[in-house]
């Protein structure tokens, strides 16, 4: 099995004692692995959007801001876009505890009037009892009231509240806001460097997701975690996700206890809205069944498309091109199980050519869209602006997607971490002797 990654340097001094102590004493069964459950990172510029309606909204540019819902309240935004222009706004809300299955949220953008701002686009997803997250996004299309310009270029964005059993808990909601246009497509996009090895474990939010390629991934987590990896697809790729978890037959007994627990392969398209897994089988969830062993499901092969490719309506949600994220998790645990450290594989697998002709570029910097169609001004000057995680966070890695070097990692190279190996070597040997010598004078004196 493998688990989460561990620095085992500055441990060095310990290991000695802890394998003396194996030697000296009766076997003992190892415990289950435990750990903490990291929860979702909510990221974004802080923003209080109008509950009011879109006549006193805060004008926002494109981005990442953070927000909030209580007491069952919509929120509004107004923001810019010009006819020439594509607008994607994606918006997700995080619960501590969960949602009650009948639990929605509706995301719509369009002219300001009567009603609700939603003749550019609109959203809606349902939540499952056991997400953490629900999500919801969309793009508007050409054709589709981009071609009636808005008074001074100002519409509106509508995030409606439609999570019961909340009362007036305040729930964090992330609200992504993004252009297209001649100029993002001309800036382009600057895409960031797949990570292998212990550097790809699992971004804990939709943002800090762990950028990966093809390949099988090897890692491990806490039941109660639901840890995110992106990948950049093309129109005319072609997605499989296939992914396991091994529950181990030594676990405790009561693991899995709960009845509806069970394995769960989630993907959701460049809104951040949730895709089909497999269009031949409707559930979400791989059921323990109160039993251990090897869980698996796969999603796919799904072909990426353009909006025009899928007619009106794409009911499996891959007629967008972009970025396309992966979530892993065990859905329902009890709370006895929650922290118990499981290992898990990913496998993903890309094919086809991309088509000719661009897919929209859309960039989430907070100048994209400020200059006229045609003037070469870029929305931002490295491209999407998606390529950086925000700083402080899990995700926060050096060059060519290495995790920057941590303090703990310096000290490693300080003299005592250099001498922390010998020293250890030395204490091992000098105890192992006195446990030897000990032994001898048990054996050779006189009956007790």
């Amino acid at each position: 099995m493998i688990f989460r990654p561990r620095r085992t340097r500055a441990l060095t001094l310990a290991v000695p004692v802890l394998i003396l102590g194996g030697l000296l004493s009766s076997a003992q069964p190892a415990a289950a692995a435990r750990g903490p459950v990291r929860p979702y990172q909510a990221t974004g510029t802080p923003v209080l959007g109008s509950i009011n309606g879109c006549s006193d909204a805060p004008l926002i540019t494109p981005g990442r801001y953070l927000d909030g819902f209580t007491g069952g309240r919509s929120l509004y935004y107004k923001v810019k876009k010009r006819t020439d222009q594509q607008l994607q706004v994606s918006a997700t809300a995080i619960a501590e505890e969960g949602y009650s299955r009948n639990s929605g949220l509706t995301v719509s953008a369009g002219t300001i009037g009567k009603g609700d701002p939603e003749n550019w686009l609109r959203s809606y997803a349902q939540s499952s009892g056991w997400a953490t997250v629900i999500t919801a996004g969309a793009r508007s299309q050409p054709g589709k009231g981009n071609e009636t310009p808005a008074p001074d270029d100002t519409g509106c964005i509508l995030v409606k509240n439609k999570i019961t059993d909340a009362g007036d808990m305040p729930m964090k909601v992330e609200l992504r806001v993004g252009i297209a246009d001649d100029a993002t497509a001309r800036a382009g996009e600057q895409l960031p460097q797949p990570r292998t090895g212990p550097a790809a474990e699992g971004g804990f939010s939709f943002d800090n997701a762990t950028p990966i390629g093809p390949g099988t991934y090897r890692q491990s987590l806490a039941v109660g975690e639901a840890p995110f990896w992106r990948v950049d697809l093309k129109a005319g790729q072609q997605l499989t996700v296939k992914a396991g978890v091994d529950i181990p037959t030594d676990f405790p007994r009561d693991f899995p206890s709960s009845i509806p627990t069970g394995w769960t392969v989630q993907i959701y398209n460049a809104t951040r809205s949730l895709t089909t897994c497999d269009k031949n089988d409707a559930s979400l969830t791989v059921l323990f069944s109160e039993q251990t062993g090897r869980f698996e499901r796969t999603c796919g092969p799904w072909q990426v498309s353009k909006p025009e490719d899928a007619g009106s309506f794409d009911p499996n949600g891959y007629a967008v091109p972009g970025t396309y994220y992966i979530q892993l998790q065990i859905a329902e645990p009890t709370d006895g199980m929650k922290g118990f450290v499981v290992p898990i594989d990913l496998t993903v697998d890309v094919a086809g050519t991309p088509r000719p002709g661009a897919d929209p570029v859309f960039s989430f910097a907070p100048d994209a869209g400020s200059a006229p169609s045609g003037t070469g001004k870029s929305g931002t000057a490295g491209g999407t602006g998606d390529a950086q995680a925000p700083s402080g966070t899990s995700q926060d890695h050096g060059a060519a997607g290495v995790p920057s070097e941590s303090a703990a990692s310096k000290d490693d190279e300080s003299l005592l971490g250099r001498l922390a190996l010998p020293v250890g070597i030395g204490l091992a040997v000098a105890l192992l002797g006195w446990a030897a010598f000990h032994g001898l004078r048990r054996r050779g004196g006189p009956p007790g």
